[in-house]
């Protein structure tokens, strides 16, 4: 039981100290999402909103509900 708090504890610790969080910027959210949102007519209005340079999460965030209401998103990837 010591050995199994031991362990738990290390790995907490451990854990705690390693930084593996990894931010992308907005320009890769904007590819990721374009690469998810499908290339058919009704939804060439929202792949070409991101491609814009200045988009923002909030953006890419809405953009990505709307080709989900749409159904844009391709349910394969």
């Amino acid at each position: 039981m010591i050995k199994l708090s031991v362990t738990l504890c290390l790995m907490i610790f451990l854990g705690g100290c390693s930084n593996h969080e990894q931010t992308l910027d907005n320009s890769e959210k904007a590819r990721l999402v374009r690469e998810q949102v499908l290339d058919i007519p009704k939804c060439t209005a929202l792949r070409s909103k991101l491609l814009l340079p200045n988009v923002d999460d909030a953006e890419i965030e809405k953009i990505y509900q709307d080709a989900i209401k749409l159904g844009c998103v391709n349910k394969d990837l």
